[in-house]
């Protein structure tokens, strides 16, 4: 009986939706005997099985359009694989975590492709293919991780050609796609393709470009043969992902999730002393801190007692294995958590399967960009609970910004307009040294698209992105998922985490308070010497590694194999720490001669980036060709052994930056600044009016490049505007 009212429904809805017509759903019946015997939303078969509602939502003011399809399960243990047979194209929201989407994706009868964010999510999905007798139903491509070394070209074509395995399930991390895209039949009409955690991709797109062209590679599968699936997905800017049907999928009986809030003033004291007063109200059970910081971690277990400092261990990526130290797992993680106390970073916030119960403490910590947490954040590291019972208890544990970091709002669709209309001037700029060549000089044209396609914008201390990027046809795009992470960005910075009643509210909405308290943990003596040695270690370790790279490099360097694309791969593989100065030699490489360039580098390794770009453009100002009109400027308006005051100065630089067509600066102190980059100048004091002024000693910074001349070959064209070079913003 339930299973006809069922056929009903299903019958009924797929009326409703032909009457619509919104051709970017399917609701296909099939009958035999005037019985409904299949039902297909979206090209997945529809099971029939009793306390499933499907309900459609029209659009309110567009006609032939729907919002959503929203499919809603009264009974809270099914799974996804007992709803359809298998993955509907489109978008899949789902209103909880781990309810099987990617379970299905893996099981059902068709070539899969699953893209996952981060290797370690892509492993452990993975691992859960291998067989009692070691039979590797699916394939892993991406870089290494637990068992595996390296996935070769081999194994690719092996696995692809295997006739024993009928359904091929692939499982790559998001950077290693555009590599297995090449491998697989220009003709992808025979494979489908599951985005996972999606949402990821809208907050780590700015620190990993790699990212959008996932998204780019979606879209060349066919329609009906693609998924984006998150239980946490916000509004794409990306109109092409915002025009994708969506799968609403919802559990009738949701539950709130019971959570207790603790401000801190110290939050490094009020998480250690969390974790004291857990072990000591529950001896048996375990915990888990969800910290995106590592030298955080290891300063709170410095507070912890002795007895449980052995008690500890730190999850995080491959990168930070020196930071994490005696704490780093000394086996491959699994769905089991080893020891009492675990600390998680971001590369386990999506997708690890935790089968444990434990009491879960998520920070959030303003001083740190990357470990701002938003309520979405807090329910994916929450679902990394599997246990059928769920966490024990969950405490999120947070800081407010004591000052505004930028009062601007940040308008999206302004920064959309102005992303389509560098493109449009550039897409013109090329259209004219195509048509106009004998006109317009090719050099000044490039240099103006240049500087253009690299324009960044920041907000209050943000990664600076880039508006416009590169798509994988070599096109420019717009970059959406980066203003979807710079939209994310301000929401959490000036919004949630800049009033103390907005970040409560905001988790009112899918959380049960049960408590908020105010922790004002005094910083003690231990908490400082603690913070020193961590910073102490920290500082050895970076030091150690740098030491190493400039060992390799000059080895590189006497045998002629240093190279851009070496630097490159050296930068996606190092550490954070040591990112930075590889990052700083690849952006100079082409400027200096190298071996100057890793020594001074070296030497100045603890520098902050106002040293470093004033060392960069004394190196770009003396790479200019003697005829550059940035460098004629500069050597035209100051004169050696003639006298410059602070002001006059500042009025040459602005004349200087008017004519270069570069941002104008407001204090007459950035002036002296920019200039020092490009001259060496001598401080003097007038000892008949008491002044200070300044003489230009010659063209080539003694501040920034030492006293002996450094040989600078003059590498850059006369007709390359300054601007698209140095950095002068």
């Amino acid at each position: 009986m339930e299973a006809g009212r069922k056929v009903l429904v299903l019958c009924t809805l797929t009326a409703e939706a032909k009457r619509i017509d919104d051709p970017r759903y399917q609701f296909d019946t099939e009958e035999k005997d005037g019985v409904v015997v299949k039902c297909t939303i979206n090209n997945a078969e529809v099971l029939d099985v009793p306390g499933v509602v499907y309900r459609l939502h029209p659009n309110e003011t567009e006609k032939n359009r729907l919002d959503s399809l929203e499919v809603l399960i009264k009974d809270n243990t099914k799974r996804f694989s007992e709803v359809f047979r298998q993955l509907p194209y489109g978008i899949i929201k789902k209103n909880v975590t781990g309810i099987g989407a990617t379970t299905l994706a893996l099981d059902a009868e068709n070539n899969c492709i699953v893209v996952c964010p981060t290797r370690s999510l892509a492993y452990g999905k993975y691992c859960k293919g291998i067989t009692e007798d070691g039979t590797k139903r699916y394939l892993y491509v991406g870089s290494e991780v637990g068992d595996i070394k390296k996935v070769t070209s081999r194994n690719i074509r092996a696995y692809l050609s295997n006739k024993k395995i009928p359904y091929k399930k692939i499982l790559v991390v998001a950077d290693s796609l555009p590599r297995l895209m090449e491998y697989l039949p220009q003709n992808l009409e025979k494979w489908h393709i599951m985005v996972d955690e999606i949402d990821s991709y809208q907050t780590d797109g700015v620190y990993r470009p790699a990212l959008e062209n996932v998204i780019d590679y979606f879209f060349r599968f066919p329609e009906r043969s693609r998924c984006l699936v998150s239980a946490t997905i916000r509004p794409f800017s990306d109109p092409r992902l915002a025009d994708l049907p969506l799968i609403d999928v919802k559990y009738e009986q949701f539950m709130r999730r019971p959570i207790k809030m603790i401000q801190s003033t110290n939050i490094l004291k009020t998480v250690a002393a969390t974790l004291e007063r857990t072990i000591r109200q529950h001896p048996e059970d375990k915990i888990v801190v969800a910290y995106n910081t590592v030298s955080s971690m290891r300063i709170i277990i410095e507070l912890l007692p002795n007895e449980l400092k052995e008690k500890c261990e730190i999850w995080c990526s491959s990168q930070s294995e020196q930071q994490a130290g005696e704490y780093y797992p000394q086996e491959n993680i699994g769905t089991h958590l080893t020891k009492q106390i675990t600390f998680l970073t971001c590369t386990y916030f999506t997708g690890i399967d935790i089968e444990d119960r434990y009491h879960l403490i998520s920070v959030s910590d303003t001083r740190y960009l990357y470990a701002l947490l938003s309520p979405e954040k807090l329910l994916q590291i929450a679902g990394r609970c599997r246990h059928k019972e769920g966490l024990l208890s969950e405490r999120f544990i947070y800081d407010i910004q004591s000052r505004k970091v930028w009062e601007k709002n940040f308008d999206k669709q302004h920064n959309i307009a102005c992303a389509k209309w560098i493109i449009e001037i550039i897409n013109q700029i090329n259209f004219g040294l195509e048509n106009y060549n004998d006109v317009i000089h090719r050099n000044v044209g490039q240099a103006v698209a240049d500087q253009m396609s690299g324009w960044k914008v920041s907000y209050g201390g943000s990664t600076p992105i880039t508006l416009v990027r590169h798509d994988i046809e070599d096109n420019l795009a717009v970059s959406y998922l980066n203003i979807d992470a710079f939209d994310e960005f301000v929401r959490l910075r000036s919004q949630l985490y800049s009033d103390a009643t907005a970040i409560v509210a905001a988790l009112e909405e899918d959380c049960e308070i049960l408590g908020h308290t105010f922790a004002n943990d005094s910083y003690s003596k231990d908490q400082q010497a603690a913070e020193i040695a961590v910073d102490d270690e920290f500082k050895a370790i970076q030091n150690a590694n740098i030491d190493e790279c400039v060992k390799l490099m000059k080895e590189r360097i006497a045998d002629g194999s240093m190279s851009e694309d070496l630097t490159v791969r050296a930068e996606r593989s190092v550490s954070r720490e040591l990112k930075r100065f590889v990052s700083r030699f690849h952006q100079l490489m082409k400027y200096a001669p190298h071996e100057y360039l890793v020594d001074t580098l070296s030497d100045k390794r603890n520098k902050d980036n106002k040293w470093y770009n004033g060392f960069y453009n004394a190196i770009l100002f003396n790479a200019l060709e003697r005829e550059h009109p940035f460098r004629a400027l500069v050597e035209n308006y100051f004169k050696p052994g003639e006298r410059y005051s602070r002001e006059k100065i500042y009025e040459l630089m602005i004349a200087i930056f008017n004519a270069s067509g570069l941002k104008i600066f407001e204090k007459p102190a950035t002036a002296v600044s920019y200039l020092q980059s490009f001259c060496t100048l001598k401080r003097c004091k007038d000892n008949r009016t008491g002044e200070n002024y300044y003489r230009v000693v010659d063209y080539q910074s003694q501040k920034y490049l030492g006293k002996d001349p450094v040989g600078i070959p003059h590498v850059i064209s006369k007709f390359t505007l300054a601007g698209s070079v140095m950095k002068l913003k």
